[in-house]
């Protein structure tokens, strides 16, 4: 089995590298690719250990790049690059602080269009313990009961 797109905390997905690693050895992928946002922490997280440890596949280098054409606003995979190179054009075009502000947006955008609809939705950016990542926006909605009605009903 193959998965050449993943996402790690170093983005949005929900694991840490070792947890993605873990999970893509249980369910016996042959080869991964961590495709995070405009990063390869991912990759210095790999280097850090013993990767045979949590995964026995092999790792294809990856990347997903947000950028524009033609002014539109997309994302592109990437794979089997020089990861120093990567890390190089990363930092140099600010591409971490890119992402983070770009969740920051959509973040708000989110929070607002829940508040126009009588969502209640008090999670807070601010709170240093907070994140940006799905996962735990969905926890914010799914703790208040009241939101049940908005999210029961297939209309909404």
């Amino acid at each position: 089995m193959i998965d050449l797109h993943t996402h790690t905390i170093n983005s949005d997905g929900s694991q840490t590298t070792i947890e993605l690693l873990k999970e893509a050895e249980k369910k016996g992928m042959n080869y991964l690719s961590i495709t995070d946002h405009n990063s390869i922490r991912a990759y210095k997280d790999i280097k850090k250990i013993n990767l045979k440890e949590y995964y026995t596949g092999e790792i294809i280098n990856g990347v997903e790049i947000t950028t524009h054409y033609k002014g539109e606003l997309i994302e592109v995979l990437g794979y089997l690059f020089d990861l120093d190179k990567m890390e190089n054009g990363i930092q140099k075009h600010d591409m971490y602080t890119s992402f983070k502000e770009r969740y920051k947006t959509r973040f708000k955008l989110i929070k607002d269009e829940y508040a126009k609809r009588g969502i209640t939705f008090e999670y807070d950016l601010e709170d240093e313990n907070n994140d940006m990542r799905d996962k735990s926006i969905h926890a914010e909605i799914i703790k208040h009961s009241e939101n049940d009605k908005f999210f029961l009903d297939i209309n909404h």
